[in-house]
């Protein structure tokens, strides 16, 4: 055997199956009410004419603009607003990115410094997102909010958004309690699957985009990261299960997986397209990494997908499921979440059948009287049908694969 019966053991002494770390508490927040999700909030953006009209028209380009921004009435004054996405830019219902900070240093809107306002250009249902942060969150991991919204720009009616927080310093202090350590913005960049590109720093900045400490050398910012990268690429197999809790806590990078594999996404970690939508953090004076969900709209297509679809290629997952300690735990994971998926208090829908249909019910007035829309109203319709069927369908898929409750 390639793996001694001590590396193995080491291994299982360093994994509690089952078990989800503490990731620190989010204390009470001014801006908890903006993230309500039972409700359709309402955001509004006064902007000059002109500098709205340049903005649709270059809405490829990062040009920021001035305008005063009003969510549920919480107002702030001379904020920054620009096009965002990257298959999602839409010159009739643009992303946007609002910085309340932009042209005013320290100006927050609740205790927020941004928001991001994703127009479901890829997702007809407008609910994938929203759904999606809820299972990461119910599932213990670090999860940036998100909720529906109502955007007007200059008093017209733009349409319905997702509201999502901005994964920064502020985001850090409240989950995990330190902004520290080093935060990257992964850029889709090919079909890279973290394989190695050689000790350069500079080949992977491209696609770890540092979102803090961006002042530091190269060396500095992407040493560590290069160092992980590289030892999962490169170290022997009979060290490998050292490398892998060296850089990462084991429980909660299976059980991210996990949620991943559930949703059937094919655009995350282990994606279709190598690896994709997510923030990755080091922690300060650390070198363990920590996954943060994002942009999860490529998700709920296939109910009986395959839980260890994509894995292959990619070094860090394929490898690590070969030892059977991580394969318990990302099996466990799994379990966990077709157990809450599935779990009712009745014999009637399971928690994630309810969700989608009580988030459609929420926003489909919103939905259907927006009119810049990517998609028809019967798409809409076809769309929240196809998640109901794949919520009532999954956690029996997903139990039949790897074993549990009928």
């Amino acid at each position: 055997m390639w793996i001694t019966r001590q590396t193995l053991a080491t291994l299982s002494a360093m994994v509690a199956l089952g078990a989800v770390p503490s990731l620190g508490a989010t204390d009470g927040r001014e801006s908890d009410a903006l993230f309500d999700d039972r409700i359709v909030h309402e955001i509004r953006v006064s902007m000059h004419s002109g500098d709205w009209a340049r903005l649709r028209e270059t809405y490829m380009l990062d040009t920021y603009y001035p305008a005063d921004v009003s969510w549920d009435g919480h107002v702030v004054r001379n904020a920054g607003v620009r096009s965002r996405g990257f298959g999602s830019r839409d010159a009739r219902k643009p992303g946007l990115k609002l910085d309340f900070n932009r042209y005013v240093s320290g100006q927050e809107l609740a205790d927020l410094k941004g928001v991001v306002l994703d127009n479901f250009r890829q997702d007809p249902a407008m609910l994938k997102e929203t759904v999606s942060m809820r299972l990461f969150a119910r599932m213990g991991l670090v999860t940036p909010r998100a909720v529906h919204a109502r955007v007007f720009v200059n008093d017209e009616y733009l349409g319905l958004f997702a509201a999502i927080e901005l994964v920064d310093k502020s985001f850090l202090r409240s989950t995990l309690g330190e902004d520290d350590g080093y935060l990257y913005d992964f850029e889709w960049d090919g079909e890279y699957r973290l394989t190695w590109l050689g000790g350069d720093p500079r080949a992977y900045a491209s696609m770890f985009k540092p979102e803090t400490h961006e002042t530091q050398s190269p060396e500095r910012v992407f040493g560590t990261l290069v160092e992980m990268i590289t030892a999962v690429n490169r170290t022997s197999r009979d060290a490998w299960p050292q490398v892998l809790t060296r850089f990462f806590d084991v429980n909660h990078l299976m059980v991210y997986v996990a949620v991943e594999s559930f949703l059937s996404d094919h655009d995350g970690l282990a994606g279709d397209w190598g690896i994709n939508n997510f923030y990755l953090y080091r922690y300060a004076e650390s070198e363990r990494f920590l996954f943060i969900p994002w942009d999860k709209d490529v998700n709920f297509r296939e109910p009986g997908r395959d839980a260890e679809a994509g894995f292959e290629g990619n070094p860090l997952l394929e490898t690590a499921l070969r030892y059977s300690p991580v394969r318990d735990v990302f099996r466990a994971a799994l379990r966990r979440c077709a157990a809450i998926a599935a779990a009712t208090s009745d014999a009637g829908p399971g928690w994630l059948e309810q969700e989608v249909g009580r988030q459609a019910a929420m926003i489909r007035s919103a939905a259907r009287e927006d009119r810049n829309k990517a998609w028809s109203d019967e798409r809409f319709e076809q769309e929240v049908a196809w998640m109901l069927a794949f919520a009532r369908q999954r956690s029996g898929q997903v139990y039949r694969q790897v074993g549990g409750a009928p």
